[in-house]
């Protein structure tokens, strides 16, 4: 779903929602909910795949390890 789709389906659920609940729900309220239901299917698929990648024998990697990499990654892109 493209920004302006994403923006008009937006538009709509707030309308619907500001109908049926009132008018003085807080606007980031109104967007975690669209948020999640906007999102809920892409979510689960992401949950299943590391569903199966844990039952495939994926671990990851020790935090420490990606946190080392990510650092020294920062630092080059800070040094250029």
């Amino acid at each position: 779903m493209g920004t302006i789709e994403q923006l008009e389906d937006f538009t709509r659920f707030t309308k619907l929602t500001l109908e049926k609940e009132g008018r003085e729900l807080p606007l980031d309220a109104i967007f975690d909910r669209w948020h999640e239901e906007a999102f809920r299917d892409e979510d689960l698929a992401r949950i299943q795949a590391s569903v199966n990648d844990y039952d495939n024998g994926e671990r990851g990697r020790p935090l420490n390890e990606f946190l080392a990499e990510f650092d020294a990654k920062q630092a080059a892109e800070d040094s250029k």
